[in-house]
């Protein structure tokens, strides 16, 4: 059976079936041959002899042509409700997946509830933390955020923070910084007007709501829903790329995000060297190029190269190490 249909496909022993009912012989009354061209309209039960006798050809074929012209018409059919039946599976998920995440997410009051709940959602941490400070912390809540943040960080999640560049006159929120960055946290600080918020996992986003509160410790937003969540992330890595890195206790070699050899590849490339001639020059394999800029990329949060530039010309770890020669000298022509 085929889509409802008995097979066209004849077997030798079909045809010897119907060869030898031509000739008027008896068969089994279970016999499948019979039942198979029977089925199939080519051969007929004589209602005087009982026996399976030829149909008429053209009778069989007409009977053949019809039943395919159904299946054709049935399958087309189908053909045009598989969009509908698409649309509406797709419509149904959309629906299940709306009521399994919450969109507006809840509203937690009081400054307890809100730390335990940043509290839980930070210990579990195992990629990433955002957060956006754009105020001065008092000591005390900076000392509670330390323990919190170190632990993180030695857990190897990547940390990033930002803070209002008029923060950095807080004796207090240096050290803190100078702790968190020599932990591994990167720190950077904007001119620009932001809300605070906290994104974990991107799973967890937590941030005041600027229409009704603007004190934190009188209630916080937690948003689970992953579109949300998408959306405040592309708002914070706006103002990370256009925000200044913050050191603590000042710039060296060893906090800064950049290495040497990263920082030499930069040069090189400021100066107009590809990565051909910048491999040539150095020794290594144009893959190791690569690789290092590609490193750099994800480590600053970037998801294209072509973001390492405007960074690398305000940056600060461009003083870390010297120039190269004019790239006169240094690329002679053929």
């Amino acid at each position: 059976m085929t889509d409802g249909y008995v097979s066209l496909d004849l077997t030798d022993d079909d045809l010897d079936c119907y060869r030898r009912a031509g000739k008027g012989e008896e068969f089994a009354p279970d016999d499948p041959h019979v039942a198979h061209l029977t089925a199939l309209g080519l051969l007929i039960h004589d209602p005087f002899s009982g026996r399976p006798v030829p149909a008429d050809i053209r009778t069989a074929e007409a009977r053949l042509r019809r039943e395919a012209e159904q299946s054709a018409a049935g399958a087309l059919r189908r053909m045009e409700q598989i969009p509908a039946v698409v649309e509406a599976l797709e419509r149904e998920r959309s629906r299940s997946l709306q009521a399994s995440e919450p969109f507006g997410g809840e509203f937690l009051t009081g400054t307890e509830l809100v730390n335990d709940i940043i509290s839980r959602a930070t210990d579990g941490a195992t990629h990433e933390q955002l957060s956006a400070q754009p105020g001065a912390r008092r000591p005390e809540v900076l000392a509670r955020a330390l323990e919190r943040d170190a632990k993180t960080l030695r857990r190897g999640v990547m940390v990033r923070m930002l803070y209002a560049e008029s923060t950095r006159g807080s004796d207090a929120l240096l050290e803190y910084v100078i702790a968190v960055t020599g932990l591994g946290a990167q720190v950077r600080t904007t001119e620009e007007e932001f809300s605070r918020i906290i994104i974990v996992d991107q799973a967890h986003a937590f941030f005041e709501d600027r229409g009704i509160l603007e004190d934190l410790s009188r209630g916080a937003w937690h948003i689970q829903h992953r579109g949300t969540i998408g959306y405040l992330i592309q708002q914070f890595q706006q103002r990370w790329v256009r925000a200044r890195p913050w050191y603590g206790a000042g710039l060296t070699s060893e906090n800064a995000i950049s290495s040497p050899f990263q920082r030499s590849v930069l040069w090189e490339l400021e100066a107009g060297a590809d990565q051909k001639q910048i491999a040539s020059r150095f020794g290594v394999s144009v893959k190791t190029i690569n690789r290092a800029v590609a490193d750099l990329r994800m480590k600053l949060g970037f998801k294209t190269p072509y973001q390492l530039g405007p960074w690398w010309l305000q940056s600060e770890e461009r003083n870390l190490t010297e120039p190269p020669p004019s790239p006169l000298a240094r690329w002679p022509g053929p």
